[in-house]
């Protein structure tokens, strides 16, 4: 199981990206756009996992939309690399 904390500043930011990256859609899809702290199983980090690294090919920074100093950017970070 691993942990995502989504403040209420990062839910509004997932909601307002929203479908335009897969970053964004698959947190709303699965269930873990909103403010909490999500209890996330392993298969669901794996989905994200893809999701997140789908949004940084060519090149491209990890989570499109989201400023690179915000609490939700650290805390994605944090998950992504704590997937194992």
């Amino acid at each position: 199981m691993y942990t995502l904390q989504i403040d209420a500043q990062g839910a509004g930011a997932i909601n307002w990206t929203g479908y335009r990256y897969a970053w964004a859609d698959t947190l709303i899809r699965l269930g873990y756009g909103s403010e909490g702290t999500h209890s996330i199983p392993e298969p669901d980090a794996w989905t994200l996992a893809e999701a997140f690294e789908s949004d940084t090919e060519g090149d491209h920074s990890p989570f499109p939309c989201l400023n690179p100093r915000s609490t939700l950017y650290a805390n994605l970070v944090q998950f992504w690399d704590s997937i194992v």
